[in-house]
This record gives structure tokens, sequence and C-alpha cells, in this order.
């Protein structure tokens, strides 16, 4: 029999090297103005954008299989992702969009928590370099989207440790 972990057991890690404490959204979690649009006109904004420098490494969130690695021309990619990943993680998934270029990984991939996938660009529709970050929740065909900022708090508010070995906790 398979081991399947619970989603308390699952942690995700935050996909850069930079305190979750310390950063500043792009656009966060929830209603915001949408850049291709006349004023006033908003969208629901299902991710957080964590601004960071062209070219800062992005890293698996936890490990899992990849379900999307595209570049920005294809025509299967998200409009306005740009370069973009999807990861499949036991019930959960992340998404990474506006990577520099093309992912390091390919579909079908398993990654382990920490793998490099891209690094952070400006692809697609963006107001500059950052990496826009999804956590949905699986349940059967429906896919419910989590506030990334609150995903660690959501499975159990531990603290977590980065690829490179930075601590992060769960600010309230």
């Amino acid at each position: 029999m398979r081991y399947e972990p619970t989603l308390e057991e699952q942690i995700l890690t935050w996909p850069i090297d930079m305190s979750l404490a310390s950063f500043t959204p792009g656009s966060g979690f929830g209603p915001r103005q949408r850049l291709d649009a006349p004023p006033g006109e908003f969208e629901q904004h299902l991710a957080l954008d964590i601004g960071a420098p062209r070219g800062t490494p992005v890293y698996a969130a936890a490990a899992g299989v990849v379900d999307v690695a595209l570049a920005e021309d294809d025509p299967r990619a998200e409009a306005g992702g740009g370069h973009q990943v999807w990861i499949r993680h036991d019930g959960l998934n992340t998404g990474y969009y506006h990577l520099l270029s093309a992912p390091l990984v390919a579909w079908g991939d398993v990654v382990d928590a920490g793998t490099l996938l891209g690094y952070v660009g400006s692809s697609g529709v963006s107001g500059g370099p950052h990496v826009c970050f999804h956590v949905t929740l699986t349940r059967g065909a429906q896919a419910i989207a989590l506030n990334p900022r609150n995903a660690l708090r959501d499975f159990g508010d531990r603290s977590v440790t980065g690829p490179r070995g930075i601590q992060f906790t769960h600010p309230r």
C-alpha cells in the first residue's frame, strides 16, 4: 500500500530565498486592479506576487510531480502567465508564473522540495520581476485557491526551512 501524507503532514517551503516575514507582495491574494484594463476594473488575483530581483532562483515549494511546464509562447500556456510551472503534491498544487525563461523542469518530472524550477522574471502580463505563486487544494474535480501567505498556517502553523536553510515562520 502506498503511503499518502495527510494535508497536515505536508509542509510548503517558500519558493525563493527570502524571509516570509520580510517580503512585500506586489499583488496580494484577492481583488486587484487589472494591469491590462482601464482604471477601476478589478479582478480576483488567486495567487501571491513575490517581488524579487530578476534572475533570483525559484524553487519547488514541496515534493511532487510536474503537471505543467510551459514556455510563454506555448499555445497551452495560461494567457498572461508567461513561462509557467504547476506541481501536484498529493492534494495540493503549486503554480509559479512569470519565470525569466522556459522552465528548467519538464512535464512528468518528479521533483523534491527545493528543486530549481527557473528564475524570477517578468514574462507574460507583468508589471516587473516577480514570481506569481499559486496554491490550490484539490477536492475531487474541484480546485480551491488558497492564499499562499496563509498556506503555511493552514497546514499546522509550523516554521519551515527554505531551500537554502533559511528558517521561515508564518507571521500572524
